[in-house]
């Protein structure tokens, strides 16, 4: 793997991802991202099993690999770089990651790709194809009334509920309840619960 990619679009990426990974207690291998080269750029993939979350990024190519390093502390490092192209190369038989930045280096311990747990692919036939800006704001008019408490883990979700007019989002801690709609969003019949 050897790519170039702007700082700012990589940490605004890496910062996305990081809050999908448990912060400890879990799995050395959940703690980290998964940097793969793509046709297009550069594929950024976090989960926690539960929740997962795949980021695409333009990138300069130069040679194709997937590595996995520590969530954290990639982010905060690349957080601290000027806004500057970053070269992010494998070295040492894949088990280093060399980022370069400027006058800046680093060097970052690779963890076994093999091990990072694999999202499901995406079904086409099943998906709905919502504005981004109107699920934004429906999801912050909503995860508000989420409850944060543990005890209860399906109020602490947003019930996504799809039809064919359009699709609904629900949150409630129990004693207050938000509701929006898209209607220029609709689907196939179903109900998905989404950690708020």
């Amino acid at each position: 793997m050897d790519v170039v990619i702007d700082q700012p679009a990589l940490g605004r990426a890496l910062r996305l991802a990081s809050r999908v990974t448990p912060a400890r207690g879990a799995a050395p291998i959940l703690q980290a991202v998964l940097l793969k080269t793509e046709a297009a750029g550069l594929g950024l993939t976090a989960t926690d099993t539960q929740l997962g979350v795949t980021v695409g990024l333009a990138a300069e190519n130069k040679k194709s690999g997937e590595v996995a390093i520590p969530a954290r502390l990639l982010t905060d490092y690349v957080a601290h770089l000027p806004a500057e192209p970053i070269r992010l190369a494998l070295e040492g038989a894949g088990k280093r990651l060399r980022a370069t930045c400027g006058r800046f280096i680093a060097m970052f311990a690779t963890v076994d790709c093999g091990d990072f747990p694999r999202l499901p692919e995406v079904d086409e036939a099943t998906a709905v194809e919502v504005d981004a800006s109107a699920f934004r704001d429906a999801t912050e008019r909503v995860a508000f009334a989420a409850a944060r408490d543990e005890t209860r883990p399906v109020l602490t979700a947003v019930l996504l509920e799809f039809g064919r007019e359009a699709v609904s989002l629900a949150a409630t801690d129990g004693f207050r309840l938000a509701r929006a709609s898209l209607p220029s969003a609709a689907g196939r019949a179903g109900q998905l619960l989404v950690p708020a």
